[in-house]
């Protein structure tokens, strides 16, 4: 077991004034010291990682042009967007405790050691609509644009088409297993 040596915990197992209580994201053994008063401040916890986010959805296709005089014709739908990854499970925590000479609160205890799973990954976005799209013309060879039927005027662009639904976040992770061992 290695030891944890930080300026909260020292070698000797006081714990100076005024402090504060850190946080250590790390893996492997560790040995803290802390009073009484400050159980309630301290956690010792597992997460499990974020679900990552689900694809994006396919854009909607354009519209059809305009036939003579006519307009354009609407875009067609997005794509829905993809699920959300699941989270990740926590880790297991196996804690040994020595009270000392007092009680030991088993309820505060088992409130402050945890594993919890990590959060479902958000939903994709949904994909974005058609574009809708004008009657027709043509550049000609001079760069001049040309409207193909110059006996009426021109369609109107048609209707962006709708977005997509967003995806389904991912299911939580699941909780890992926590051992409390109380030693004399």
């Amino acid at each position: 077991m290695r030891d944890w040596h930080h300026p909260l915990v020292s070698q000797r197992g006081w714990l100076p004034r005024p402090r504060s209580l850190p946080t250590v994201d790390a893996v492997g053994d560790y040995v803290a010291v802390l009073e009484t008063a400050d159980l309630t401040r301290f956690h010792v916890a597992s997460r499990g990682a974020i679900g990552s986010t689900g694809s994006s959805g396919s854009t909607g296709s354009s519209g059809a042009s305009g036939g003579e005089c006519g307009s354009g014709g609407d875009g067609g739908p997005g794509g829905d967007g993809g699920p959300g990854g699941p989270g990740g499970d926590g880790g297991n925590v196996n804690v040994v405790i020595a009270c000392g000479p007092g009680p030991c609160d088993v309820e505060l205890l088992k409130k402050i050691i945890f594993s919890a799973g990590g959060a479902g990954g958000a939903g994709g976005s949904g994909g974005s609509g058609g574009s809708g799209r004008s009657a027709s013309t043509h550049i000609d060879s001079d760069g001049n644009t040309v409207v193909d039927d110059p006996g009426c005027a021109g369609g109107s662009s048609g209707s962006p088409g709708a977005s997509g639904s967003d995806g389904s976040p991912g299911r939580a992770g699941g909780p890992g297993r926590v051992t409390i061992q109380l030693v004399p």
